[in-house]
């Protein structure tokens, strides 16, 4: 376990440059933020390294030149494009994730812990379906493109992981933690956890602090990431020391997340 979680360095964003009554409702936000993303960093401080240095490696990856396979404007690059630029946004999407989930706000961030599950469920798709690729895009510049809708996706991804044991399992267990995530990203039973103020009478506005979500999406998250990562890895070559440092973060998330899955039941 990490001895300390609230290091030295500090990240700030800039505002508006206004009077006190223009930036007061931002600030007072801003500062329940900061609240209860201390008490999460001193909750879990080895699963938001976890995340962390799982957002390194996604940095690490994609901040260089990548070459397509293909010469060619065919399916395969197409298909090699497509998965680039979705797991490019995942990067961002997962960064989001991990401010809104140590920030208190679980609702929210089940949505984006969605989209990077429904990412994932993308890019797999266009793996094992090349023909398919081309209708991430306009077919002439002016008509929109057609991308297959979710249940397609999904539905071809649960046949074809019939003759594949390994993406079958994964398929199945993004499929169960999207209904999760869908069902908490709306309004419903999370929301009114996330809004306790733990006082007869009282709710809670802005972020909150709830272990138990946070432990959730921490683990959850991770898991996420370390599926698209895999997926990036099949895209585009990477080197030794990047799947070594991949192999060390799910050997560490093993060991917090093992006693956390316990404490759970």
């Amino acid at each position: 376990m990490a001895k300390s979680s609230v290091g030295k360095h500090m990240a700030c964003k800039p505002t508006l440059d206004g009077t006190a009554d223009v930036i007061a409702g931002y600030r007072a936000f801003h500062v329940q933020e900061g609240k209860y993303t201390a008490l999460a960093l001193d909750a879990m401080p080895d699963a938001v390294a976890t995340w962390y240095r799982l957002l390194s490696l996604f940095d690490r990856a994609l901040r260089r030149e990548h070459e397509s396979p293909s010469t060619e404007l065919d399916d395969q690059h197409r298909v090699w494009e497509i998965r680039l630029r979705l797991v490019s946004t995942s990067a961002a999407t997962a960064k989001l994730a991990l401010d809104a989930t140590l920030a208190g706000y679980y609702s929210q961030a089940y949505a984006l812990l969605r989209h990077l599950l429904e990412t994932w469920q993308q890019m797999v798709y266009v793996r094992v379906n090349p023909s398919e690729a081309k209708r991430w895009w306009s077919p002439d510049g002016i008509l929109p493109a057609s991308v297959p809708s979710t249940n397609k996706i999904t539905n071809g991804l649960t046949a074809f992981g019939k003759t594949d044991r390994e993406l079958g399992h994964n398929a199945a267990q993004v499929v169960i933690m999207i209904k999760e995530f869908h069902k908490g990203a709306h309004p419903s039973g999370l929301i009114v956890s996330q809004t306790n103020a733990g006082k007869a009478g009282f709710a809670q506005l802005g972020a909150n602090f709830d272990r138990r979500f946070l432990a959730n999406v921490m683990s959850k998250g991770t898991a996420a990431m370390a599926l698209l990562l895999q997926e990036y890895a099949r895209t585009s070559s990477v080197d030794t020391a990047w799947r070594e440092e991949f192999a060390k973060i799910l050997q560490s998330r093993t060991r917090w997340h093992e006693p956390e899955a316990s404490a759970a039941i």
